[in-house]
């Protein structure tokens, strides 16, 4: 009688909201944790534009942060093109 085994990957359920990234220097720490943060206020922002915050108010925080990780994907763009290796801009960043 045999059996297959599966591995952990096929038998938990599949969230493409979940990221596991290993941190190798402090520098993606901050990073990290700042992404983490910024996320619930952004969502917390968007589900109550127009409700709680008025546009006025939230728009130019919203395209501050949009600049910020724009700035933040050239930067890793120039830090991987010299050390060599390639880099791929996420959905939605342009490549420099």
């Amino acid at each position: 009688m045999s059996e297959t085994r599966q591995t952990k990957r096929e038998t938990a359920q599949f969230d493409r909201n979940l990221w596991q990234i290993v941190v190798r220097v402090p520098d993606t720490r901050r990073v990290i944790h700042i992404a983490r943060q910024a996320d619930r206020g952004i969502r917390s922002l968007r589900n109550g534009l127009l409700v709680r915050y008025p546009a006025e108010e939230v728009v130019p925080l919203l395209e501050d942060f949009d600049r910020a990780t724009q700035n933040l994907n050239e930067a890793a763009e120039k830090i991987c093109a010299r050390a060599g290796m390639p880099y791929k801009a996420p959905k939605g960043l342009r490549a420099g």
